[in-house]
C-alpha cells in the first residue's frame, strides 16, 4: 500500500513538474511574441492625443495646422506651405475617396522612389476597399473631411517630418434613406516629406507616411501598378447584405489577429438601418460601423 502511495505521488509530481515547465514556455513565447509585435508597430502608433479633441468644432474641409502648442523658435519657416500642401493632399484623397478619381492624388507623392511608391499605392488601396465596403452594403458617404492638428515639424535641409493627427468626420446615409449618420475617429501620421527642386506643380512631395489604419485587417486582394486614374469598384451591390445581429448595445467585442486580440470595442448604438457601431479607445472611434476595416469572421463577442 505504501509502495503504490508512492508510486503515485511520484506520477503527481512528474505531472506537475511537466506542467510547470509547459506553463513557463508559454509565458516566455507571449513575452517574445508581445516584443515582436513591439518592434514591428510604426511610430505613429505611438503617439496619443486623446484628450485633446474634446472641444474641437468639425469643418467641412481640412482644417489648418494648430500652431499654439509650438514655441515660436521652433516654427518652420516653411510652415504655411506646408500647412497649404498637406491640406489639399488629404483634400484630394478624400475626394478620391467619393468618386475614385485619383490621377491628382500623383502630384503629392514622389513617385520616383520605393516609398513615395508604396505610400500612394497604400491610399490607392485604402480607397478602393473603402469604397467596395459601402457598394456591398448599399451605404453611401456623403462627405469625409478631415482636421489637421500638428504636434511637431522637423526640419534637415530639404527633408521635413512632420508629426500630425489627422481627425475624421464620415458622414453617410444607406440606400433609399434620407437620414444622414455621421462617425469619426483619430489617425496619428509621421510624415516625412522633401522639398521639390525642380519646376513640379508642388514646393513638395510626400515619400513617407506612417500610421496605424483601421483598413489594414482587409487590403491585401487590392493591387495597383500606379498608372491608374480612377479605381473602380471590384464588388457588386448585395441587396441582401447581412451583418450579425447577435450584437445589442453595451456589447464587448474583440478583433483578433493571428491567435491573438488586436483591440476591443464597445457597441454604442445602431445606426439608422440598423448597423452596430462602435467606440474605441483605438484612434478615438466614435460611432463607427463595427466591421469597417475588418473581416467579420475575426469579430467576436467577448464575455
Amino acid at each position: 500500500m505504501v509502495t503504490n502511495d508512492k508510486h503515485n505521488n511520484s506520477k503527481i509530481s512528474i505531472k506537475n513538474i511537466i506542467i510547470s515547465m509547459a506553463y513557463c514556455i508559454l509565458i516566455i513565447s507571449l513575452f517574445a511574441y508581445f516584443f515582436y509585435c513591439i518592434g514591428k508597430v510604426p511610430p505613429s502608433n505611438y503617439v496619443s492625443k486623446s484628450n485633446l479633441l474634446n472641444n474641437i468644432n468639425i469643418s467641412t474641409s481640412v482644417g489648418n495646422f494648430d500652431t499654439s502648442d509650438i514655441p515660436e523658435s521652433s516654427i518652420d519657416p516653411y510652415e504655411d506651405e506646408l500647412n497649404t500642401f498637406i491640406t489639399a493632399a488629404f483634400n484630394t484623397r478624400n475626394e478620391g475617396f467619393l468618386s475614385g478619381k485619383v490621377s491628382k492624388l500623383y502630384d503629392y507623392y514622389g513617385t520616383s522612389s520605393a516609398n513615395g511608391q508604396y505610400s500612394l499605392g497604400y491610399e490607392f488601396r485604402r480607397i478602393s476597399y473603402l469604397r467596395d465596403w459601402s457598394l456591398e452594403r448599399a451605404i453611401i458617404f456623403t462627405s469625409i473631411n478631415s482636421i489637421v492638428i500638428i504636434n511637431k515639424v522637423i526640419r534637415n535641409d530639404n527633408k521635413i517630418i512632420v508629426d500630425l493627427d489627422e481627425h475624421y468626420t464620415f458622414n453617410y446615409i444607406h440606400n433609399k434613406q434620407f437620414a444622414v449618420n455621421k462617425f469619426t475617429l483619430t489617425i496619428p501620421h509621421i510624415l516625412t516629406l522633401y522639398t521639390n527642386d525642380d519646376n513640379s506643380k508642388n514646393s513638395f512631395y510626400i515619400d513617407k507616411d506612417y500610421y496605424s489604419d483601421i483598413f489594414n485587417d482587409d487590403l491585401d486582394d487590392y493591387i495597383f501598378t500606379l498608372s491608374e486614374t480612377l479605381l473602380p469598384y471590384t464588388k457588386r451591390l448585395n441587396p441582401n447584405y447581412e451583418v450579425s445581429n447577435n450584437y445589442k448595445k453595451d456589447d464587448i467585442i474583440r478583433f483578433d489577429k493571428s491567435f491573438f486580440t488586436d483591440h476591443k470595442a464597445i457597441i454604442s448604438g445602431f445606426d439608422s438601418n440598423g448597423y452596430p457601431l462602435i467606440d474605441s479607445n483605438l484612434f478615438n472611434i466614435s460611432n463607427m460601423p463595427f466591421d469597417l476595416g475588418w473581416k467579420e469572421k475575426n469579430i467576436k463577442l467577448s464575455y
